[in-house]
C-alpha cells in the first residue's frame, strides 16, 4: 500500500497521505510528493490516472526519491555533494543541491 500519492483532477493538484505517518517518514514521504508535483504534474491525466510505461514511472519514482533526499539531507551534509563531483555526473542534483543550499541561506530552513 502507498504511503502517499500525489494526483492532478480538474486542474486541482493532491497529494494525499497515510494517516499513521510521522516523523521523519511524513516529512520524507510528503517530500517525494512535492517532487512529483514539481517535476511530474504536467504528464499527470484529467483523472489522475497515469498511463506510463514501466520504465518511465521507475524513472519519475527515482527522480521523486533524489529530491525528497535532497530536501531532507542536513545542510552540512550538502557539501559532499559537491566533493563527490556531482556537477559532472549529475548535474541535475547538483543544481537541486545549491538550490537547497541557497533556500538554507535565505531562509535558514
Amino acid at each position: 500500500m502507498p504511503t502517499g500519492v500525489y494526483v492532478k483532477a480538474e486542474d486541482r493538484h493532491f497529494i494525499f497521505l497515510q494517516s499513521g505517518l510521522a516523523g521523519w517518514m511524513l516529512r520524507y514521504v510528503l517530500s517525494h510528493e512535492i517532487a512529483h508535483f514539481l517535476f511530474h504534474s504536467p504528464s499527470q491525466s484529467i483523472f489522475a490516472i497515469v498511463f506510463f510505461s514501466k520504465a518511465m514511472r521507475r524513472k519519475n519514482h527515482l527522480e521523486a526519491e533524489q529530491v525528497a533526499a535532497l530536501m531532507l539531507l542536513p545542510p552540512r551534509e550538502l557539501e559532499f555533494v559537491y566533493e563527490f563531483g556531482a556537477d559532472e555526473l549529475y548535474p541535475e542534483i547538483a543544481q537541486l543541491a545549491r538550490l537547497r543550499g541557497k533556500i538554507i541561506r535565505d531562509f535558514g530552513i
